[in-house]
């Protein structure tokens, strides 16, 4: 029956809207996500809804609608449930009428996932300090660092350098048929992973390959193939990855 909620009509989804069962209420602003054909009053109703799951819901298909009153959505920014905190940030995105304040108190969030929420509320704001911003970079969760790292990049603003750690003098790369790629890592470039294990680096400049790939000294990597190595090269990622995850861009 989940799939065919989705084809409900706005007199059923009223009718569910009205229900004393707050699953009901929930599966109707479900349905509501994503439908312009739903009357503004009735996603605000489901905002004003005393079941969290409910406003969560609501707060979900205010996404892209221009109509819903910004007090409503801003209210849902201090609601004391995280999962309605989170689904408000997310509908301000793309919203230039929320309280600025309030955006960047959600900075801040104690729940991590509400602070990922927020950073996403920031792109196409100018008004919001970008050094504020560049906190989320220092982030202990990798999901904040990156919603961080992509609303900076959009504003145009300049990444500030972050180095988890820094590397040896020679780093190593494995490639495909055991070949091994010796680097050194710039100064300049951004590190990412724990010492001990795999690790990331947004640039490096290839000083010498260790064995060799069909006859030739090139280092092919392993997770694709149009990726190669050559002595001298220097490689610098465009769209690097900010979170700790071991393999990644």
């Amino acid at each position: 029956m989940g799939n065919d909620k989705k084809m409900l009509s706005v007199a059923e989804i009223v009718e569910m809207l009205n229900s004393g069962d707050c699953w009901d209420r929930y599966y109707a602003m479900v349905v509501c996500v994503g439908r312009s054909d739903i009357d503004v009053a009735l996603v605000e109703k489901g905002l004003r809804d005393e079941n969290w799951m409910v406003r969560a819901a609501a707060y979900k298909a205010c996404v892209g609608r221009s109509d819903i009153d910004s007090k409503l959505i801003e209210k849902g920014l201090g609601d004391e449930d995280c999962v309605v905190r989170r689904s408000a940030y997310e509908a301000c995105v793309g919203r230039s009428d929320i309280d600025v304040e309030l955006i960047e108190k959600g900075l801040g969030d104690e729940n991590y996932v509400v602070r990922s929420s927020a950073y996403k509320a920031c792109v196409g704001r100018s008004d919001i300090d970008s050094k504020l911003i560049e906190n989320g970079l220092r982030d202990e969760y990798w999901v904040v660092r990156g919603a961080a790292y992509k609303a900076l990049k959009q504003l145009g603003h300049k990444i500030p350098l972050i180095r988890t750690f820094e590397p040896p003098e020679t780093v190593y790369k494995k490639c495909r048929n055991d070949v091994i790629v010796c680097a050194t890592i710039p100064k300049d470039a951004q590190i990412r992973g724990n010492l001990g294990s795999k690790c990331r680096a947004s640039a490096a400049v290839i000083t010498d390959v260790v064995g060799t790939m069909d006859d030739e000294k090139v280092g092919v990597s392993r997770h694709n193939s149009t990726i190669k190595y050559h002595i001298g090269d220097t490689i610098e990622i465009d769209n690097f990855d900010y979170s700790d995850d071991d393999c990644s861009t």
